[in-house]
């Protein structure tokens, strides 16, 4: 089972589609990417072509502002039309607040939600009703610093299961390089770990009964096992000194600085995360590798 961060842009309730002698659709997201932002212009250069009166207009927050600031903005006349999302339980609140429209019928007809990733539909739908669609699913996988790796006399290639990282995360620390990057104090980065393992204890099948407060729900026995798997990893002290006051980008300048052997992370930590190295351009691919969570 892979762990995949889907993003997606839900719809704000009061937008309408059809298009009036002065409609401006404004999109709030989270994207630095040039080479992204390029194709989106294009997109909306093309909708506006094929819709006189109609203007797009990109707003950019950074991540962690995103999230600070875009609860205050959708109770604003100014909220965005369309906006960033995660999904999950945030995306739960705005629904109960009536900031997010329904798009089911307009995405079934003609069968466009079926272009679509089921995962991705099935992360913005609550209650058989869909809010929002897909612009990109992120695998998060381990990569790795070969070059480090090799100091440290770690394959991790080998690396197939739990344990199998916890020892070789215990021969970087004895060759004297630090195991892993990561932003302590974004929170999410570290979430991943507790997360993996009970997907790995669990299952799909046990996941979902998790959630739906069977076998004890997330106070159950292979929950509590997942966390202390986790604790008993944390008491090795694998990760890069300050890890609870470092940020994400901090964190993956970090790895990408070469000062780390794993970084457990998206793939958007490619193009994004070599941005935060202090040369601006991270591991080039030869001295990186990737292998899914054990």
């Amino acid at each position: 089972m892979k762990f995949i961060r889907v993003l997606a842009f839900a719809i704000v309730g009061s937008l309408s589609w059809s298009a009036s002698a002065e409609t401006l659709v404004k999109i709030l997201h989270l994207q630095k990417l040039p080479k992204t932002l390029a194709i989106w212009q294009e997109a909306a250069k093309q909708y506006e072509s094929a819709h006189p009166g109609v203007k797009v207009q990109f707003d950019y927050l950074e991540n962690e502002a995103f999230k600070a600031k875009l609860p205050t903005l959708l109770q604003s006349k100014d909220r965005p039309s369309a906006f960033h999302s995660w999904g999950g339980g945030v995306m739960f609140e705005q629904i109960s607040a009536g900031v997010c429209q329904d798009i089911t019928q307009a995405i079934t007809e003609g069968g466009f939600k079926d272009t679509f990733y089921p995962a991705g539909i099935q992360n913005f739908t609550y209650q058989g009703k869909t809010y929002g669609l897909p612009n990109d699913v992120g695998p998060i996988v381990f990569w790795y610093n070969k070059e480090l790796c090799q100091k440290a006399g770690v394959d991790p290639q080998k690396i197939k299961y739990w344990d199998d990282f916890v020892e070789a995360v215990k021969k970087c620390l004895a060759a004297g390089v630090t195991p892993i990057a990561a932003g302590g104090k974004d929170k999410w980065p570290l979430h991943f770990y507790p997360t993996f393992l009970m997907m790995r204890i669990m299952g799909k099948e046990g996941m979902q009964a998790a959630y739906e407060g069977k076998n004890g729900g997330f106070a159950g026995p292979d929950v509590i096992k997942a966390f202390q798997l986790y604790k008993e990893f944390a008491a090795l002290q694998p990760f890069q000194k300050g890890f609870l006051a470092n940020t994400y980008p901090e964190s993956a300048g970090t790895f990408h600085d070469g000062k780390t052997a794993f970084h457990l992370m998206g793939t958007w930590d490619l193009p994004e995360g070599r941005s935060y190295a202090a040369d601006g351009k991270g591991l080039p691919d030869e001295k990186l590798g990737w292998i899914f969570f054990p």
